[in-house]
């Protein structure tokens, strides 16, 4: 009966500890860039200048850096110019047109900030 308790309790402390890397994203973040650059390009090309796709997808990524910034106690980004989040992106996009637009902004997030 101790050998039972002491495995749940082995058991259930392991569950609790472990830390788990996978995470659920939703939104313009698991398009790919390759859409992402299509859709911008296509409403640049348009004219579409009364709620442009590129500010929607400008919210997204602000979202998901400021996410990132808060879970890893981080201020990157803190004092650039405006626009940068989706001009880095996209330059990211370009060079990775198959990633999804969530792996440009991590990318940005680690290696240009």
């Amino acid at each position: 009966m101790l050998k039972r308790r002491v495995l749940l309790f082995s058991a259930i402390l392991l569950i609790l500890t472990n830390k788990v890397s996978a995470a659920w994203v939703t939104g313009l973040g698991v398009y790919t860039c390759e859409t992402m650059l299509k859709e911008i390009n296509e409403d640049r090309e348009a004219g579409n200048e009364i709620f442009p796709i590129e500010i929607v997808y400008t919210t997204w990524i602000q979202g998901y850096l400021s996410a990132l910034n808060y879970n890893w106690d981080s201020n990157k980004g803190e004092g650039f110019e405006e626009g940068w989040e989706i001009s880095l992106t996209i330059k990211r996009c370009q060079s990775n047109p198959d990633q999804m637009v969530l792996e440009a902004v991590d990318a940005v997030w680690e290696e240009d900030l």
